[in-house]
């Protein structure tokens, strides 16, 4: 920690954002792999920050059917893409109607 910050200046931070589609889970998979990986062969970056949000639309996620993405094939059970809102957090990143965007904004 320096100047208040947990960073310095010649840090660079990488932020993997998951599940903003809660039926699109090989993305949420992916990342949980890597970061299994990287800490298993110490295999961290140096000056390198990595950020994993695994899965930001929880409500999404929870709302689980074998049908909410007629076109996808598998897994057996998806997510929903709204929220618990029913909003398009891909779309919520700059008016901030959810409490997702809110928080992630905070």
């Amino acid at each position: 920690k320096k100047d208040g910050l947990l960073i310095d200046s010649n840090t660079l931070v990488m932020l993997v954002l998951n599940g903003i589609h809660a039926g699109e889970s090989c993305g949420v998979d992916a990342s949980l792999h890597w970061a299994e990986a990287l800490l298993k062969h110490n295999n961290l970056p140096e000056n390198v920050l990595i950020v994993i949000v695994p899965q930001y639309n929880i409500g999404g996620s929870l709302n689980r059917s074998c049908c909410t993405r007629a076109n996808q094939n598998g897994p057996e059970n998806q997510g929903f893409r709204g929220n618990g809102q029913n909003l398009d957090l891909n779309r919520d990143f700059m008016k901030a109607d959810s409490d997702n965007a809110k928080s992630f904004q905070a």
